[in-house]
């Protein structure tokens, strides 16, 4: 017996050593395992009106660890710490490196295959110059690419390396303590200002105040202070409220579903087969793992892309929830965030609702809207002046400016290769989904009515100035007793985004649409 037991162990060392073994749990099936040890403040972690105070009780060697083992392995792996959340301590939580584009960015890790994540699919590893009369705003200036040779190469990945202070991370709180939860959240985001370095890092929470004030859901944030060791000095980040099952739970109460990540920037939505793992490196199924798959999900996709066009304009809406979709794109296009599914196909999800049948759209990642990646298309009289104005000239933004003519030229050259894996080119935004829905004239004329209501409810009511004006106030004062931004800089990155409101709102006010429209 003890050498049959001998064997056994030396069988699982060596024929399963390298193998990562997931444990994938129901979570809709444990709801009353949710949040069984749930620590409590009287300070609302997403209170936004206040800068929030983190401590993460740890040293370099573990963000060393964290940074080394990403570099490494790719793999974003938990280590255990002690966290103060506004006064209140939280033990054994789980703290990892997160996001995509923004931490490969940061670190100089490309994602293989000259893929360069948000910036440029392995298409566009060729020889490589900017439109002519091109013009970066001023934070993408450093770090655009001039001249020839490897796009790959002249892209701020792989130049920057930058440390610990620059990086997003996730607190995860039932990560080591089953069922331990702060304030009802299992997991917190902790954000930085994305691929393109903003000093007010204003993108993300006026972008979900403004998604939230119209009806259209979007996680919570707030600003914090964090200490990312006991002896560091403050960094300001924000913070974002996870899409997860706690999430949905709250946004649908009364549904049962699944959720689905999209995981492939660019990807364009089409249906390539039955089989599942056709899928796997495109969507992840984030929810309902046990009890569900992507059968759902599959069936849409060839639905978008076999219908005939009748088919598809009488029965998208028993697929999908067409309303919210178009709210979806009609935000993401008049607050000119190119990094999402109206514009490059990313940072989105959909939710599948067993008793209705349908999906409906979600946002996430917003910290590059307002026009801070203008620079890969946008225009505008006001672009490389100095401020993030790039984006505001057209209603459909994503397809208009000086990149969107420029692609267009090295496509009818020959000089692109399409990507068929990837189902789409850098930033084009290639999306069978969006392209129908826009081809559809009862679906485009939904889109203009919704576009139009927001357009009002937002820009004709001053919305966003107003919000932006608090969160400078409310930073400039926290900033005068507690070091945490060099104000100078902090301005000046503010009046950018008020610049850009105003090019926004003064170019929208010429839509032919929105001006004429019943």
């Amino acid at each position: 017996m003890l050498l049959a037991f001998i064997a056994i162990i030396i069988f699982f060392i060596y024929a399963l050593g390298n193998v990562r073994i997931i444990a994938y749990t129901n979570k809709q099936q444990i709801d009353n395992e949710i949040c069984t040890t749930c620590y409590d403040n009287t300070i609302d972690i997403f209170d936004d009106s206040i800068v929030h105070e983190i401590k993460i009780l740890t040293d370099d060697n573990t963000y060393d660890t964290l940074i080394d083992v990403f570099k490494e392995t790719q793999e974003k792996e938990y280590v255990k710490v002690d966290v103060i959340i506004d006064g209140i301590t939280v033990e054994n939580v789980g703290l990892r490196v997160k996001g995509n584009a923004s931490l490969r960015n940061v670190l100089g890790v490309s994602m293989g295959n000259g893929d360069m994540g948000d910036f440029a699919p392995k298409a566009f590893g060729q020889d490589f110059e900017l439109p002519e009369g091109f013009e970066p705003p001023t934070n993408m200036q450093n770090n655009m690419p001039t001249g020839t040779g490897s796009f790959e190469d002249k892209m701020p990945f792989n130049q920057m390396n930058g440390g610990k202070e620059d990086i997003p991370y996730l607190l995860k709180f039932d990560e080591f303590v089953e069922g331990q939860c702060y304030e009802g959240y299992s997991e917190i985001a902790i954000r930085t200002s994305g691929v393109s370095e903003d000093a007010s890092m204003l993108q993300e929470p006026i972008t979900n105040y403004a998604m939230n004030s119209v009806g259209i859901p979007a996680s919570k944030t707030s600003y914090a202070s964090i200490q990312l060791t006991e002896d560091s000095d403050p960094i300001m980040y924000t913070l974002a409220e996870q899409v997860d099952q706690l999430y949905i739970d709250k946004l649908f109460p009364d549904s049962d579903g699944v959720l689905y990540k999209i995981n492939q920037v660019g990807n364009s939505f089409e249906y390539l087969g039955d089989d599942p793992t056709l899928y796997a490196d495109i969507f992840e199924q984030k929810t309902n793992i046990n009890d569900a798959d992507m059968t759902p999900l599959i069936k849409f996709m060839k639905f978008v892309t076999t219908a005939t066009d009748e088919e598809f304009a009488k029965d998208l809406d028993k697929y999908f929830d067409v309303t919210a979709f178009a709210d979806y794109l009609a935000i993401h296009n008049l607050l000119a965030n190119n990094d999402s599914l109206a514009g490059m196909g990313n940072n989105y999800y959909l939710y599948y609702d067993f008793d209705t049948g349908k999906f409906t759209t979600l946002s996430w990642d917003t910290n590059e809207s307002l026009g801070k990646l203008s620079g890969m298309g946008g225009g505008g009289e006001k672009s490389g002046s100095g401020s993030n104005n790039g984006a505001t000239t057209n209603v459909y933004w994503e397809n208009s400016g000086d990149f969107g003519k420029f692609f267009e030229e090295q496509e009818a050259e020959n000089t692109l290769v399409e990507d068929k894996d990837k189902g789409g080119k850098m930033g084009m935004g290639s999306h069978i989904l969006k392209t129908r829905f826009f081809e559809t004239p009862e679906f485009l004329e939904l889109y203009e009515q919704r576009y139009e209501l927001l357009y009002k409810k937002i820009f004709v009511k001053d919305l966003l100035t107003q919000k932006v004006e608090e969160y400078s106030e409310m930073i400039t004062k926290y900033n005068e007793e507690n070091k945490l931004v060099d104000q100078t800089e902090y301005n000046k990155a503010v009046q950018t985004v008020l610049d850009f409101i105003e090019a926004r709102y003064e170019y929208l006010q010429t839509i032919d649409f929105l001006t004429t429209f019943p």
